[in-house]
């Protein structure tokens, strides 16, 4: 079978036991609480607010900066949030249907500038606290780190309480929406309750509830067929661990490279990065679903917590310096 070639561990198996061990272990490092060096929470009245970027006296050059990127970055703003709506339309699902009108009543467009984003459409919402920004190729002057992020199409920057689309990167409707409504799930939730982000914990947490609805989701739209690939999974796991003399839901193994039935169901991805997404969609899915099999209802939420953490571990996020997050 065609897998990534390292397997994730969430508990203890014989032959793994001491990076099993460190797993478990590993949320007891020093916290940074609020107030303390390099951790700071950004009140909603700080929030940009057109011209917050620029001098008084350029107000005329911001004019017409706004003017231009509203043009160009607006249908792309548009076409992520019709896919949002059509995802919450499609699912039916009142916590997608919410998050939608979060972020449709909530965002600011922006536009990234030396000095920072400037707003060129300020919310509806008096009290807004998501700056959304599509992003173009010619933004890597000045952001090439997210314009060629090699792992996601959109993420949520806490720090800056902002939303970055990558519009360089093609993806269908349908995930184009379910990408949009799982960074705007991290808006809602600190935007609403901030948090001290950089905290390896609490960042696995959160991420771990928000790959819980976004599971629903898929399953809503996707139906029996998605329903299908995930056992397929799941049975995959366990073959592959009856066959190393692992336990069973101790041990994740590497995802598959594809899973076809999701071509079959949802229709061919427009790019790696949307096939990679897909396919970690499924064994993320798989793998939170043999933990609930697995493990007592009082363990599963922290193991599903770990389970991403030693996944996020594994792509570098993580200062082991400090316990936090680069």
């Amino acid at each position: 079978m065609n897998r990534k070639n390292w397997m994730l561990l969430v508990g203890v198996s014989g032959l793994v036991l001491v990076l099993a061990v460190i797993l478990c272990s590993a949320w007891d490092t020093p916290s940074v609480h609020e107030g303390s060096q390099g951790q700071r929470y950004v009140p909603k009245e700080e929030v940009a607010s057109p011209g917050d970027v620029m001098p008084k006296e350029d107000v005329q050059v911001l004019t017409s900066v706004v003017e231009a990127e509203l043009k160009r970055r607006m249908p792309l703003y548009k076409e992520w949030l019709m896919a949002a709506a059509e995802v919450a339309d499609l699912s039916g699902d009142e916590e997608a249907k919410q998050t939608f009108y979060y972020m449709a009543t909530g965002g600011m467009l922006a536009a990234p500038v030396e000095q920072g984003f400037v707003v060129i459409r300020p919310s509806p919402e008096p009290e807004a606290t998501v700056v959304l920004v599509p992003l173009i190729e010619e933004d890597a002057k000045i952001l090439p780190n997210l314009v060629h992020h090699s792992h996601a199409f959109a993420l949520y920057l806490p720090e800056h309480r902002s939303i970055v689309l990558r519009t360089n990167v093609q993806a269908t409707k349908v995930w184009k929406g379910i990408v949009f409504l799982h960074e705007s799930a991290h808006a809602m939730a600190y935007g609403t309750k901030p948090y001290d982000h950089q905290d390896v914990k609490t960042f696995c947490e959160k991420e771990r509830d928000v790959h819980t609805f976004q599971n629903r989701l898929v399953e809503k739209i996707g139906g029996k067929r998605y329903r299908v690939a995930v056992a397929e999974e799941i049975e995959s796991q366990k073959a592959e661990a009856k066959k190393l003399g692992d336990v069973v839901g101790h041990v994740i193994y590497g995802r598959q490279q594809n899973y076809p039935i999701m071509d079959d169901i949802f229709g061919p991805p427009l790019s790696e990065v949307e096939a990679d997404f897909r396919a970690t969609q499924v064994w993320i899915h798989a793998a939170f679903t043999i933990i609930d099999e697995t493990f007592p209802a009082e363990e599963r939420e922290n193991r599903k917590a770990l389970f991403l953490k030693v996944l996020y571990a594994e792509r570098g996020m993580f200062d082991p310096s400090t316990g936090r997050l680069r």
